[in-house]
């Protein structure tokens, strides 16, 4: 009987995200526009809409985004066409994925009876299923950073290295979670990764290379526009004015879904 709550979790976790996800929610903003036509752009082009080769930093619509979520809408867009269903599948897919990661996180972490747990109230939560239901970057880190945490505790340092380094490139916040928890994760582990030294030194050597690379474009993208975003949400800008601004250059492009 156990053998089936997974699957069960599971299938009803894709359902909550996958039907009618191009009808609801209603509506489509000018972020999951301007991912789609990203998306689009660089499939036909390899570059992004405003004529830049494959961008570690989305130009968007008065600000700037981390460039992961169009990436991964590009197979769907190739597929199905520019349209709201194939800019949202890719958060539909990785949403139901994040709760198998919950699963296999809790499981190790505690026990199954708390991963079945974990995983049930993840697929129900209608926080999550509203963020996998959208174009909306930040849902992407429920999948990168729990996955990473659990290749660390796998002592699987190198695909670690990739999955949190990839989560840099999903959300600002993601920029600044990330290397939080894996200070946390040091010092909680640091016995172990003392031992791993000894043992596995040539692999976690080669994660903490991994991460790095990442963690080294991350500070480039910077550079490029990615700080604009923090400095034009501090508390000392005008959001309203911004967000005026954004609406403006946005009906062009969402006339086009």
């Amino acid at each position: 009987m156990k053998r089936f709550i997974l699957p069960f979790i599971l299938i009803l976790a894709f359902v909550l995200r996958i039907i009618w996800l191009d009808k609801y929610p209603s509506g489509f903003t000018p972020d999951e526009a301007s991912f789609g036509y990203d998306a689009y752009s660089i499939l036909r082009t390899g570059k992004d809409q405003w004529g830049k080769p494959f961008p570690l930093v989305l130009e968007s619509f008065g600000d700037f985004k981390s460039p992961l979520y169009a990436y991964l809408t590009i197979p769907s867009v190739a597929i199905f066409g520019l349209n709201r269903l194939a800019v949202r599948l890719p958060n539909a897919i990785l949403g139901t994925l994040a709760i198998l990661i919950t699963y296999l996180l809790a499981k190790k972490l505690f026990n199954r009876k708390v991963g079945f747990f974990s995983a049930f109230l993840l697929a129900i939560s209608p926080w999550h299923v509203m963020l996998s239901r959208g174009a909306f970057e930040a849902n992407l880190t429920t999948f990168f950073l729990p996955l990473g945490i659990y290749l660390l505790l796998r002592g699987n340092f190198i695909l670690a290295g990739v999955s949190l380094g990839l989560n840099l490139f999903t959300y600002h916040t993601a920029k600044f979670v990330t290397p939080l928890v894996l200070i946390s994760f040091v010092f909680f582990y640091r016995k172990e990764l003392r031992d791993l030294l000894i043992e596995k030194k040539r692999i976690l050597i080669l994660g903490i290379l991994t991460f790095l690379v990442f963690a080294g474009l991350t500070v480039y993208t910077f550079l490029q526009g990615a700080a604009v975003r923090i400095t034009e949400r501090s508390i000392t800008q005008g959001a309203t004015e911004a967000s005026f601004q954004e609406k403006m250059n946005s009906s062009k492009i969402l006339g086009g879904f």
